[in-house]
């Protein structure tokens, strides 16, 4: 009985013992009990930092729907556990099927039934430690989705969007170069006004005593290496120094990159 317990609940020997005790051997409501009281633990851990996670991703077979999802934890021990992992992976599967489109979307969801609240609470009373849907974002592509982890603990992931075929090497050395370069951007086109304008705003009160054409020169120079900074497809490629992000895709006569998400957990 303990045995099934624990297999139905996830929880400790200790814990479902107690409960088929207090209960007089009847499974079901020792769910119950531990259950309610899993609820109430968990509340309390709700308030606690959460600085370490994971990031993961989904994407559907036609590579035209998919989702990324940072979900953070208190350590990196509980990060790596299987309980943890399949959680991440099922928030991310449902995200990019429904199409829940950030993180406050999908807390107020429900999965199968069951508000993903619910779920947090019941996953924060297995594994002990607070959990938080930090970053969320669900993709609808008439072009294809790629993927990017980096490194072992997935700390950081990138999921990025493209308006036609790019072959997987080179969407994952995109998906990489986002996660180094953190562009904030795609293109200068998306860069706001109110943006470009403030920036301009802070190099004229640097060029304060110049003449007016010179600072117009100068000006252009800044925005022009704020854009390279800031926009993906202006920015020097990772792998080679000497290209822009734009021109490797070019060169590779491959489709452009539309949109991208880059999560990462603690940041």
């Amino acid at each position: 009985m303990i045995k099934e317990l624990r297999d139905k609940t996830g929880l400790g020997l200790k814990k479902c013992k107690e409960a088929l005790v207090e209960s007089g051997g009847d499974v079901d409501s020792a769910i119950d009990a531990l259950r309610k009281a899993g609820m109430a633990s968990a509340e309390k851990r709700m308030g606690r930092t959460t600085s370490q996670g994971s990031v993961f991703t989904f994407i559907s077979d036609c590579g035209k729907k998919g989702a990324i999802v940072a979900l953070a934890c208190e350590t990196d021990f509980v990060a790596k556990t299987d309980n943890f992992k399949g959680f991440g992976q099922r928030l991310a599967q449902f995200a990019a099927e429904s199409g829940v489109g950030d993180a406050e979307g999908l807390k107020a969801a429900s999965i199968d039934g069951e508000s993903v609240e619910d779920m947090i609470k019941e996953n924060i009373s297995k594994l002990g430690e607070n959990l938080n849907i930090s970053n969320a974002a669900s993709f609808t592509s008439e072009g294809q989705l790629y993927q990017y982890i980096h490194g072992e603990g997935a700390l950081l992931g990138v999921m990025l969007e493209s308006d036609g075929e790019l072959s997987a090497e080179l969407g994952k050395d995109i998906g990489m170069h986002i996660a180094a370069s953190m562009p904030l951007y795609v293109k200068r086109d998306d860069v706001p006004a109110d943006v470009v304008a403030k920036e301009k705003d802070i190099y004229r009160e640097q060029m304060t005593g110049k003449p007016a054409d010179v600072i117009e020169k100068i000006l252009m120079g800044k925005i022009n290496k704020f854009y390279q900074e800031n926009c993906l497809l202006d920015q020097v490629f990772v792998k080679d120094d000497k290209k822009s992000v734009a021109k490797i895709l070019k060169e590779a006569g491959s489709a452009s990159v539309k949109n991208f998400s880059r999560f990462q957990i603690g940041a």
